[in-house]
């Protein structure tokens, strides 16, 4: 009557094979991880924009707003070696101002824990 190897197989479909697409043929490249904003944002302040070292006193600040270690902005200065793309706006030395900077000893902004610490003193 019917096949006798049949009842031994299960159906496993309609039989006609699979068409491979496009996806099972071609193998793309992954796209490159993007840096997140955050860390972009931290290095801008943590950095030199210049020689992206560590920032340490004495520190200057240009009209964009970006930092620099003064000790490397006098050496590119003082060797015509600022990068020719966006450093444009800087001509010498009295393009920067110094900034100061101190430590946060207050907590770091954290939250009051009870109401009554939000709450201004009382006046009498």
């Amino acid at each position: 009557m019917g096949n006798s190897w049949s009842a031994a197989v299960p159906a496993l479909g309609a039989d006609g094979g699979s068409i491979p697409t496009r996806d099972d043929l071609v193998k793309v490249k992954k796209k490159a991880k993007k840096p997140d904003a955050h860390s972009l944002a931290l290095q801008q302040y943590y950095s030199c924009h210049l020689s992206k070292t560590p920032l340490v006193p004495p520190i200057v600040c240009d009209e964009l707003g970006q930092l620099y270690n003064k000790e490397n902005v006098l050496r590119a200065l003082l060797n015509d070696a600022l990068p020719a793309t966006g450093y444009a706006h800087v001509r010498g030395l009295r393009d920067f101002i110094d900034v100061n900077f101190t430590a946060n000893t207050g907590g770091g902004g954290a939250a009051p824990a009870t109401a009554a610490a939000a709450a201004p003193p009382a006046s009498t």
